[in-house]
């Protein structure tokens, strides 16, 4: 099948979870422009809309052998932007929650059980993201950041190419960003660091 712009939504998704990125490269090309365009109607901000898009089609790729639709892809899409707003507003949520509490606490200069039980509320938090990553991109993730293991370490020891490390560690950073924030990301670098060396 030499043009894949002739090819149905249906036949474009049977090939996709086959792994066919030709397949996948046409659903973007098909779609990407009217969720850009739909998402930031919802955001009104290009970047969070940005944001949203890429995550959306990150999820497409890296869940694709498991992509069950009992709709149209684009309803399948549209429904993904809207979850995908609803989730933005919640972390923007917690993430003004915790900035108002980190203020608050610099202003105040009180130490003690509030802020212990700030902690576990950000490394519950934290922890809910990293477990929600794909499981392979997980362990990578965990082996580099809070073991400290090099790539070619993680390499030898899930027999699987540096490249393929990187990629995976690069990834999982980019859904966390988006996930948790950049405020929030630097807590869980932090948070990481600190816990390895107790």
């Amino acid at each position: 099948m030499s043009d894949y712009r002739k090819l149905t939504d249906q036949e474009l998704i049977i090939l996709l979870k086959q792994g066919d990125q030709l397949a996948y490269t046409q659903i973007y090309d098909r779609y990407q422009t009217l969720l850009f365009l739909h998402a930031i109607k919802k955001v009104r901000e290009e970047e969070d809309a940005k944001d949203i898009v890429q995550e959306i089609f990150a999820d497409l790729w890296i869940r694709k052998e498991e992509l069950s639709l009992q709709c149209t892809l684009s309803a399948y899409l549209y429904t993904c932007v809207r979850n995908k707003f609803v989730n933005l507003l919640q972390h923007k949520e917690v993430r003004m929650r915790y900035s108002v509490s980190f203020q608050s606490f610099i202003d105040e200069n009180t130490v003690g059980s509030d802020l212990l039980i700030r902690e576990k509320q950000l490394a519950s938090l934290i922890e809910k993201e990293i477990s929600a990553l794909p499981v392979k991109m997980q362990k990578i993730f965990v082996l580099s950041r809070r073991e400290h293991k090099s790539y070619k370490e993680i390499a030898a020891q899930l027999n699987v190419s540096e490249e393929t490390v990187r990629k995976q560690v690069k990834n999982a950073l980019k859904i966390l960003r988006i996930k948790l924030g950049t405020i929030l990301l630097f807590a869980l670098v932090f948070w990481y660091y600190y816990n390895s060396r107790i």
